[in-house]
């Protein structure tokens, strides 16, 4: 065989700049401009995350001939995602980098390679349903541990799904009519107070909004009240879990809901005097004007009556009505939609999930494929909300996960490896020190 010897590249090239001579070569030595992987490697053994993850896939390989450990291919993954790479084909070049082999717990300098995209694909195509069974369980689990460390009496779960467009030939991917395109359609819930991802879920292009839902919040449910009994849970979400099945379940199991349901004729009937009310100051006065109302309503499909809360809104852009049902209590109907409407936050998290962790990159020809990506996107999120918790208190609290990563994460750091030592020498003028040692300090 052929040794292939790798040239280091030293072509110089000068201009004038202010009266001085710019020279620039490619001889700095390792650095790389990934330097906070530190804090997410500490995050990751912190929590042990990695191996509760590893421990969920049946490892099919012959042991005696790998060479990449399952726990370093799936932490390899997770810190690409968190990072902004967004899927396999970038650890062609990251392989190499010192800080994503220090994050997998190699030597930066002389640890072998990280794996590379063809290895990384094979481990997705080689996801089985019950792995990922147990994946999802083991998201949920983490969810659970998070409300036992913050002794969370009440919990708010916001439940909702999203768009994810389709260009090849996915298994799974279908024409779905409500958004006129071929797609998946990720199901999701989240904690409503923390954004904390509680589970998630990969359904084909054509599912209906409601498909699953109740199967997933069944799970949920379980596990919280055998971890953690007495937590009050309420659930929330918007039209499209309009389903009796899940209003009676929830009554059946002691669980608050608060759903929007879609306006038809026999609501107008009961709202239109409100209707007419709103309309008549809009016409008269030019201002909004807002009316609540509440009363007990049963349809054909149901098995008793439920209340009802409505809103009518009358502006420029004209009239919208809304409707919730509820077996919820509020002082006043107005503040029903108040606390409903703090469900909105739930969009933030699908942005976060989508753009910024690449939940959307599932470009396999597998439908198990693509799931293990869903659900990796969905780890590598709960690293990113970890690290969000450990910035209370400072000016990123509440920061974006994109800002967080440009902000705090990408940061240069030389790699000097010794006999006894590893040297992480960061950038002088690095802005954010102080936050970055606050996270070092809670993680590492």
């Amino acid at each position: 065989m052929k040794t292939v010897c790798h040239k280091r590249y030293e072509k110089s090239s000068a201009f004038d700049f202010l009266g001085k001579t710019i020279e620039m070569d490619w001889n700095g030595g390792d650095i790389s401009s990934d330097g906070g992987l530190f804090l997410l490697s500490g995050l990751l053994k912190k929590t042990g995350i990695i191996n509760r993850i590893t421990g969920c896939i049946n490892d099919c390989r012959d042991q005696y001939r790998i060479t990449h450990e399952m726990s370093e291919l799936i932490g390899q993954r997770i810190s690409q995602l968190v990072m902004g790479y967004e899927d396999a084909n970038d650890a062609q070049v990251l392989r190499y980098d010192p800080m994503f082999k220090f994050t997998a717990g190699r030597l930066p300098e002389s640890g072998d390679d990280l794996s590379s995209q063809p290895t990384l694909s094979r481990l997705e195509n080689s996801i089985k349903l019950r792995d990922i069974a147990r994946l999802d369980k083991c998201i949920t689990d983490w969810y659970i541990d998070s409300l036992a460390e913050r002794k969370a009496e009440n919990v708010v779960l916001d439940i909702d799904g999203t768009d994810d467009p389709t260009h090849g030939e996915q298994e799974g991917s279908l024409f779905n009519g409500f958004y006129d395109q071929t797609m998946y359609s990720p199901l999701i819930v989240c904690d409503g107070e923390t954004g904390d991802l509680a589970a998630i879920k990969l359904r084909q292009g054509n599912a209906a909004a409601s498909r699953d839902a109740l199967a997933m919040i069944r799970r949920i449910v379980m596990v919280i009240k055998k971890k953690l009994p007495g937590i009050k849970i309420i659930l929330r979400g918007d039209s499209g879990f309009e389903n009796p099945r899940i209003y009676k379940y929830c009554e059946q199991n002691d669980i608050r809901y608060i759903l929007g349901i879609r306006g038809h004729r026999q609501l107008e009937k009961r709202t239109w005097k409100l209707s007419s009310r709103a309309k008549g100051f809009y016409r008269n006065s030019g201002k909004e004007k807002r009316l609540h109302t509440n009363f007990k309503y049963k349809a054909q499909s149901w098995d008793k009556e439920r209340m009802i809360i409505a809103r009518m809104r009358c502006d420029e852009s004209g009239q919208d009505t809304r409707y919730l049902v509820t077996n919820m209590e509020f002082p006043k109907a107005k503040y029903a939609f108040g606390f409903y409407s703090r469900r909105g936050d739930m969009e933030n998290r699908i942005k976060e999930l989508k753009k910024d962790m690449n939940l959307g990159r599932l470009s396999c020809h597998r439908y198990l494929a693509n799931y293990f990506r869903l659900i990796l996107a969905g780890f590598a999120y709960q690293c990113m909300q970890r690290l969000r918790k450990g910035l209370k208190g400072t000016e990123y609290e509440k920061a974006q996960a994109d800002t967080i990563r440009l902000k705090i994460l990408k940061v240069a750091v030389q790699v000097k490896e010794t006999v006894r030592r590893v040297w992480l020498h960061y950038c002088s003028s690095f802005t954010e020190k102080a936050v970055f040692k606050r996270l070092s300090d809670s993680f590492v």
